[in-house]
């Protein structure tokens, strides 16, 4: 079910939905990647008291899936924060497939967003380190940021916390051209 209609029981007093396959943010529909909210799941809702949450009657059963995790996360760790924002290339908006990397000071992608609209870098977690071999960022360290593997610069730094919240970003990639050949006829 769409996230509302599942949640329409609840409706006003949550917050925040976090899935594997995505986040959502009521007031923040734009920026928000999950989209349906599937039976065999779990999901985490940041509630503003006890609730009771009851779905809806008629409710169509789904065939419950294995889902793979989502294309655009890097590989998922316990500990994690979540960005969201503007992105765009040399003041224009990121197009559609530009893809946003979150990267550690050793080089490592810790978290991903595909752009699906113009200019918007939809609710991505940013995972940190978990004393595996699955990379991550550390307590206080700054994000790095890549759009199309070109290094990006935030209009303010962002220094990685495991507080599960959501951070407004403003990235701009400056100074990336892509130069196409000229055809004469």
């Amino acid at each position: 079910l769409p996230v509302a209609t599942a949640l329409q029981s609840i409706a006003g007093q949550y917050q925040l939905v976090l899935g594997q396959d995505g986040t959502y943010d009521p007031d923040l529909p734009l920026f928000s990647t999950l989209q349906e909210m599937n039976e065999g799941e779990g999901y985490m809702i940041y509630v503003d008291t006890a609730v009771t949450l009851t779905y809806p009657v008629a409710a169509p059963l789904a065939d419950v899936q294995q889902t793979a995790f989502a294309a655009n996360n890097a590989p998922p760790t316990p500990y994690f924060t979540i960005v969201y924002g503007d992105a765009r290339i040399n003041g224009v908006p990121a197009p559609p497939g530009a893809l946003i990397e979150a990267v550690t000071t050793r080089g490592d992608a810790a978290g991903r967003f595909v752009v699906r609209q113009d200019g918007v870098l939809g609710f991505t977690s940013v995972y940190g380190e978990d004393g595996t071999a699955v990379p991550g960022f550390r307590e206080g360290e700054e994000i790095v940021w890549r759009v199309n593997g070109h290094t990006a610069v935030p209009a303010a730094p962002l220094f990685w916390q495991n507080d599960w919240q959501t951070h407004a970003i403003e990235l701009d990639l400056v100074g990336y051209w892509i130069y196409l050949p000229a055809v004469e006829k």
